[in-house]
């Protein structure tokens, strides 16, 4: 028998992804509600090769700030009381951010 000398080569590959311009579509409906002792609990749809997601609120004077950053499709917010606040979702695609989504009624 004749010995064959073999060298193994490892390649990384990744699938394409999703658009980036498609994603409103992909990750909506962003949910909101409001749970126990005021935790805010967001979740919306997961988007396969996300990288993460942001999340936003604006509360009464209509400026946008980011509240956090997650791996997972929820997110949890402790709200303050008697304060109405919305909500967004901004996916990160192949390091490509997309539009925010946004919760469309009021917590």
């Amino acid at each position: 028998h004749n010995e064959v000398d073999m060298k193994v080569k490892v390649m990384q590959f990744r699938t394409r992804s999703h658009p980036i311009n498609n994603v409103a579509k992909l990750v909506t409906p962003v949910n909101a509600e409001a749970g126990h002792e005021e935790m805010i609990n967001l979740r919306w749809n997961t988007i396969q090769c996300a990288n993460h997601y942001e999340v936003f609120q604006t509360t009464d004077d209509g400026e946008w700030e980011r509240i956090g950053t997650t791996n997972d499709n929820v997110f949890q917010q402790k709200g303050a009381p008697c304060t109405e606040y919305k909500f967004g979702v901004k996916a990160t695609i192949d390091d490509q951010e997309s539009e925010m989504v946004m919760y469309d009624q009021t917590i």
